[in-house]
C-alpha cells in the first residue's frame, strides 16, 4: 500500500450540492433516473465511505510507524548496552 503523507481526518467532504458538481449530478440524474437531491446523497455517501477507509489506513500506518520506532529504539539500546 502506498504511504499516506497527509492525515485524512483533516479533510472535509466536498460540497456536492455546489455548482462545481452540477454536471456530475446531471449525468447521474440522466443515467440513473434519480433526482438532484438523491445524487447529492449518493455522492456524499460514497465520499464518506472512501474517507472512512482512508482514515483507517492512516491509523494503521501510524500504528506501524510507532511499532517500527519502538523496535528501532530497542535495537539502539541493545547495541549501546553491548558497547
Amino acid at each position: 500500500m502506498p504511504r499516506i503523507n497527509q492525515d485524512p481526518k483533516n479533510v472535509t467532504c466536498p460540497d456536492f450540492a455546489g455548482a462545481v458538481y452540477a454536471t456530475i449530478r446531471q449525468v447521474m440524474a440522466n443515467n440513473g433516473q434519480i433526482d438532484n437531491n438523491l445524487a447529492i446523497k449518493q455522492l456524499t455517501a460514497a465520499w464518506n465511505q472512501a474517507h472512512e477507509q482512508e482514515v483507517e489506513a492512516w491509523n494503521l500506518q501510524a500504528q506501524a510507524n510507532l511499532k517500527a520506532q519502538e523496535a528501532q529504539t530497542r535495537l539502539a539500546e541493545e547495541d549501546e548496552e553491548r558497547c
